[in-house]
């Protein structure tokens, strides 16, 4: 699993989101869309105000990192979405990868992870 810090924003206007559980799709670039389920103690997400949080991205595993890897930077601007629809921003960092067939932690985004 790769997880994250973020400072996240919901950019719909008018629009709150409860905070437990929520999930939602992150836009690497193409062709690299993937879950993550943001992690805090704030009970509700307000239009257009910044959340620091963490992001568990259950779904980056072995080959998903393998692919991923080459583009994640130490502190990266995605697009949050459900389907097409942006939903708002996040500024990615301090970026850590648990593999499954590895018991160690990987930290950063150097080349040799």
């Amino acid at each position: 699993m790769l997880k994250s810090d973020a400072a996240i924003r919901f950019t719909l206007e008018n629009k709150n989101y409860s905070a437990k559980p929520l999930r939602v799709a992150f836009n690497f670039g193409p062709g690299l869309l993937f879950t993550g389920e943001i992690v805090s103690d704030h009970e509700e997400y307000h239009y257009n105000e910044t959340y620091g949080v963490n992001v568990d991205f259950f779904t980056v595993e072995d080959d998903a990192y393998t692919a991923l890897r080459p583009v994640l930077m130490p502190v990266m601007g995605v697009t949050m979405q459900a389907g097409s629809r942006i939903l708002g921003t996040a500024e990615l960092s301090n970026f850590v990868y648990e593999g499954k067939t590895n018991s160690t932690s990987k930290r950063g985004v150097s080349p040799t992870l």
